[in-house]
């Protein structure tokens, strides 16, 4: 006995790699030096595929916080995950 599974569904194409811009900033402590930076703040709702952002940032939704230190950069890939790469 087989089946056919069908096949996955494409993602949309990334834009053309738009830069975004903070809904707000926040003062973050950073436990680790114990100083307070400003990080940019996304709304993850609002992040398609192909944008991309530098650290520090936070992109927030409803469940979880995604927290892009300072020597991060953020893309969003063709899935909508959010990759994190280390400058």
């Amino acid at each position: 006995m087989s089946t056919t599974v069908p096949a996955p569904a494409t993602s949309a194409p990334p834009n053309d790699g738009r830069t975004i811009s903070p809904t707000e900033l926040r003062p973050v402590l950073d436990v680790s030096s114990g100083e307070t930076q400003v990080y940019a703040v996304a709304k993850r709702t609002d992040l398609q595929p192909g944008d991309r952002m530098s650290g520090p940032a936070l992109i927030v939704e409803d469940g979880t916080t995604t927290v892009v230190t300072p020597v991060f950069d953020l893309t969003v890939d063709a899935y909508g995950n959010l990759v994190l790469t280390r400058r």
